[in-house]
C-alpha cells in the first residue's frame, strides 16, 4: 500500500534557481538572487560576493557554513576554525569500484563526484549528496549524460555555488560543464567550451560569486594550442570568447584561484636543456586578462629536479596559498607558500612541509578554514602509486603546526578535502592489496581533539565516541530506546535503532490523511494496532531531489488521537509534506511507507 501524505504549498510569483532568465552580458550589473545587492562586470562596486545565494550579502549574519556570508572577506568569523589533534572520526564506504574523486561542502553536508569504474565502458561519472556525517542522502546521478566514444579524460571538476552544484569535464575531446540542482539533477544541457572537436582538458572550474570561470588546455592536432580561460554568466551564457593565456604544444600542469577581484594563475614550465621544471605565477584581472609579468616561483638548478602538481586556493585575507610536489632534495616532498595578489611570496617564504625521504610524498591538496590551512598528501609506500594519507595544519602565518598520518594504507591515494564551517570532510581512494585490488571511494569525517577523552568514558572522538561531553554515549553503551539520544553512537536513535525492535505484528500503514477546512488541522484514519502516532514534516524540494525521507524532521510524536495541527506557513515557492506512522508499545512501529 502506498503511503499517504499531506502537502502544503505556497506559490511565489518568481522562484530563484541557478538558471536565471535572459542573458547576462559582460558589462551588466545585476541582482540575480534578488537580495537587494548587485554584482557583475559592469558594477562600479561589487556589493554581493555571491549573487546566487540570497543569504549572502553585506548585511547578512555570518554563520558557520564555509562561506563568507557577510561579504567582508573573512570566512566563518566567530566559529571554531581550528582543529587540534585531528584524526578520522568516522569512515563510510561510498562506492566499492570507483576512481577520480572530487568533494565539495554542500549546504548541511557534502557533494561528491567519482567515476564508477564498474558501471560500463567508458565509466560514467556520478554525483551524490552526503549528510554532515557522510551518509548518502540522494541517489547516484550521472553527470555525463552524453554517449561517449572515447570516454572521460581525467576527473570531473565539482563546485558548489552556495545553492547548487556545477560540474565540468572533458569527454570525446570536448570540454563541457553543466549546472546541477542541489541534489544533482541537471538544470540544463551540457555547455560546450568550444564548438568543434579538440583534444582539450579541463584544469580548473571556479565560481567568483557572479560568474563561472574555466581554465582548460587545448592540445588539438592543429595550431593554435595552449591554455585558455573561458567565462560564463550565472545563466550559463558566455560572457566573452575564449582567451589564450599561453601558447604551447605541451600540456601544462596548471591551476587557478580567485580572491578579492583577482585571479592567480599557476603553471609549470620545463627547461629542456637543464632539464628542470619550475612553477610560475601570473595575476589576472577580473576579466581573465594578464595584468603583470609572470613571476618564477621556484628555481631548480640541479638536473632532473622538478616542481609539479601545483594546487592553489584563496587564503588568508586577499592572499593565496600554494602547495606542490618538489624533488629538489631528492625524493618528491610537499612544499607550501603564501602569495600576495601580485604573486609575491609572503613571509616566511616557501617551506618544506614533508621530510618523508624514501619514496617521497605526493598529491598535495589544501583548504582554508578562515583561520588556518589544512593540507593533505599521500606518503608513498611499496605499492607504487599510493600509500598512507597524511594531513597537516599550517598557521595563517605560514608555519607547520601539526602533521600526522590519517590512514594506514597500504595503497590509499587521491585525498580531497572540504570545509563546511564546522568540520573537515575527506574522500580518498582506498586499495588494500595493490595491484589486484579494486579502488574504493571512502568518505572520512575528520574529528578534533582526538587524543583527549573529555567525558572519561574510555572512548575517544576518533574511536567512535559521538558525544565526548556525555559519558553515557559511546560505542560500548546500549541504546536506551526512550531518551531521544544515540546512546551507542551508531547514528540511529531510539526506535530507529534495530537494537530497540520488538516482536509482534507492527501497526499498519496509515491511510486517508486529509485537511480540515481551516487548512491547519489534519486527520487520518485510526489503525487498530496503534495506540499512538508519530508525525514527520519535510520540504517538498528536498523530497523531490533526495527521493527519500532522510531530511524530514520529527514534528511531534506519541500523538494519542488521529489529528494534529500545524499553523506554520512555508516560504514562497516552497512546500511541506507530512507522513504519519502508527506506534505501539515501546518500539513496535509502523512504516512511513514506500516512496514509490
Amino acid at each position: 500500500m502506498k503511503p499517504q501524505s499531506m502537502f502544503r504549498i505556497i506559490y511565489a510569483t518568481s522562484v530563484l534557481s541557478l538558471m536565471a532568465t535572459g542573458t547576462v552580458l559582460a558589462q551588466e550589473c545585476v541582482d540575480l538572487d534578488l537580495d537587494g545587492y548587485v554584482a557583475g562586470d559592469g558594477c562600479a562596486v561589487q556589493e554581493d560576493c555571491n549573487d546566487q545565494n540570497p543569504s549572502t550579502h553585506p548585511d547578512a549574519v555570518e554563520v558557520c557554513n564555509g562561506w563568507d556570508d557577510d561579504c567582508d572577506g573573512e570566512l566563518d568569523e566567530g566559529c571554531n576554525r581550528i582543529c587540534v589533534d585531528f584524526g578520522i572520526e568516522r569512515e563510510r564506504l561510498i562506492n566499492s569500484v570507483a576512481s577520480f574523486i572530487k568533494l565539495t561542502a554542500a549546504e548541511r553536508g557534502w557533494g561528491i563526484t567519482y567515476h564508477d569504474t564498474d558501471g560500463g565502458t567508458p565509466p560514467p561519472s556520478l554525483f551524490r549528496r552526503l549528510d554532515e556525517k557522510g551518509m548518502p542522502i540522494s541517489p547516484e546521478r550521472k553527470v555525463d549524460r552524453s554517449e561517449s566514444t572515447h570516454g572521460l579524460s581525467g576527473s570531473v571538476e565539482l563546485l558548489w555555488n552556495g545553492t547548487s552544484a556545477v560540474a565540468g569535464w572533458t569527454m570525446d575531446h570536448f570540454t563541457r560543464y553543466r549546472p546541477l540542482g542541489p541534489w544533482g539533477k541537471s538544470l540544463g544541457p551540457d555547455i560546450d567550451l568550444h564548438g568543434e572537436e579538440r583534444f582539450s582538458g579541463l584544469k580548473s572550474l571556479l565560481w567568483t560569486g557572479s560568474q563561472y570561470t574555466l581554465l582548460w588546455g587545448d592540445t588539438a592536432s592543429y595550431p593554435p594550442r595552449g591554455l585558455l580561460i573561458s567565462r560564463f554568466a550565472a545563466d550559463t551564457s558566455p560572457i566573452e570568447s575564449e582567451d589564450y593565456l599561453y601558447y604551447t604544444d605541451t600540456p601544462l600542469q596548471s591551476d587557478l584561484a580567485w580572491n578579492n577581484g583577482r585571479y592567480l594563475w599557476i603553471y609549470r614550465l620545463t627547461d629542456n636543456e637543464a632539464p628542470t621544471t619550475d612553477l610560475y605565477c601570473r595575476p589576472l584581472n577580473e576579466f581573465g586578462d594578464p595584468i603583470e609579468q609572470e613571476i618564477r616561483l621556484t628555481t631548480h638548478t640541479q638536473a632532473d629536479t622538478f616542481a609539479s602538481n601545483p594546487t592553489i586556493i584563496a587564503g588568508n585575507g586577499p592572499g593565496f596559498a600554494l602547495a606542490w610536489e618538489d624533488s629538489r632534495t631528492g625524493a618528491d616532498e610537499v612544499w607550501f607558500v603564501q602569495l600576495d595578489a601580485d604573486c609575491n611570496m609572503l613571509p616566511p617564504g616557501e617551506i618544506q612541509v614533508t621530510q618523508s625521504g624514501g619514496l617521497g610524498s605526493v598529491d598535495p591538496f589544501i583548504l582554508w578554514t578562515g583561520e588556518e590551512y589544512f593540507l593533505t598528501w599521500t606518503r608513498l609506500g611499496a605499492c607504487g602509486g599510493g600509500g598512507e594519507i597524511h594531513g597537516g595544519r599550517i598557521s595563517s602565518a605560514g608555519s607547520v603546526i601539526q602533521s600526522r598520518n590519517l590512514t594506514s594504507g597500504p595503497c590509499d591515494t587521491f585525498a580531497r578535502t572540504a570545509w563546511n564551517g564546522s568540520s573537515i570532510g575527506m574522500v580518498f581512494a582506498a586499495c588494500d592489496e595493490f595491484p589486484s585490488c579494486l579502488t574504493e571511494v571512502v568518505f572520512a569525517l575528520l574529528g578534533c581533539n582526538c587524543d583527549v577523552d573529555a567525558d572519561q568514558d574510555g572512548s575517544l572522538t576518533c574511536q567512535g565516541d559521538c558525544d565526548d561531553t556525555d559519558p553515557d554515549a559511546n560505542p560500548t553503551e546500549k541504546e536506551t530506546c526512550t531518551d531521544g539520544e544515540d546512546n551507542d553512537c551508531d547514528d540511529l536513535i531510539d526506535c530507529d535503532d534495530p537494537d530497540c525492535s520488538q516482536g509482534g505484528q507492527p501497526p499498519g500503514t496509515i491511510v486517508n490523511v486529509f485537511w480540515e477546512a481551516d487548512k491547519m488541522t489534519f486527520l487520518w484514519d485510526e489503525d487498530s494496532r496503534s495506540d499512538r502516532y508519530d508525525l514527520i514534516r519535510g520540504n517538498l524540494d528536498e523530497l523531490a531531489g533526495m527521493e527519500n525521507f532522510f531530511r524530514a524532521n520529527c514534528f511531534t510524536s506519541g500523538i494519542p488521537n488521529t489529528q494534529a495541527v500545524d499553523a506554520d506557513i512555508p516560504e514562497n515557492g516552497k512546500g511541506f509534506y507530512y507522513l504519519v506512522r502508527g506506534h505501539a508499545r515501546t518500539c513496535l512501529v509502523g512504516s512511513w511507507g514506500d516512496l514509490n
